[in-house]
């Protein structure tokens, strides 16, 4: 049986490889295709696609967008499979959000250094080699700094909800995030519904009932923090 990977990000976005890498990596996994879904961008398609396809490999351009939750402490992230990367409601949307993040960056910086820690946006650009800019790459300077010892400890400790140096960052309603995918070409898929983090199951299933009525067509299944 032939099988895929659908939820991938690379450099891009928070990814550790570079998009053709994550291809090569998928290729020598011995997996038959890929989608690339690299958080509120899509500017590592057409590299990851080009490698996909000198491998022989099925390729899928995708995005992951992140929407406002349903709950306080939680996180609802929408992909979108199929998209046109070259689409200007998808270009509009990527725009207005990474320029949200490089705004988030500094805050996040500047609260770390309230809190004594050496840590300049220089470093973290050079952490990000070219990509969009992320709470990931300030994790990897943490690490690397010996300020904490590993990524989780970074987000537990610093960068996650409830860290000393949280700051929260602009997100779509779940209704712009899934027009956009729509008007891009593309299908909408709920990634790790866990993260909805959902009091109980009647929560969630009037969460995702929400979600179909505004245009939702897939649920993702498969995933690390599923049990």
């Amino acid at each position: 049986m032939p099988y895929v990977d659908l939820h991938a990000h690379s450099t891009a976005s928070d990814g550790t490889f570079a998009p053709a890498a994550v291809a090569r990596l998928a290729h020598d996994a011995g997996l038959a295709g890929l989608a690339l879904t690299d958080h509120d961008t899509v500017a590592g398609v057409p590299e990851c696609a080009a490698e996909a396809a000198r491998l022989g490999i099925a390729f899928l351009p995708g995005i992951e967008i992140s929407a406002i939750p349903p709950t306080a402490n939680g996180t609802l992230h929408i992909l979108g499979y199929g998209v046109d990367p070259l689409s200007p409601a998808l270009a509009d949307m990527t725009r207005g959000l990474i320029e949200a993040r490089n705004q988030r960056n500094p805050r996040i910086i500047a609260r770390l250094r309230e809190l004594g820690i050496d840590i300049t946006l220089d470093e973290v650009l050079a952490e990000a080699n070219g990509g969009v800019v992320g709470r990931p790459h300030i994790a990897a300077v943490l690490v690397r700094k010996n300020v904490v010892h590993t990524i989780k400890r970074a987000f537990d400790d610093y960068l996650g909800q409830g860290g000393t140096a949280w700051v929260d960052k602009e997100r779509l309603t779940p209704r712009a995030a899934i027009d956009r995918i729509r008007r891009s070409g593309g299908v909408s898929v709920l990634a790790h519904p866990v993260q909805l983090r959902t009091t109980n199951a009647a929560q969630l299933t009037q969460t995702i009932k929400d979600l179909a009525d505004l245009g939702l067509e897939g649920i993702e299944v498969l995933h690390s923090d599923h049990t």
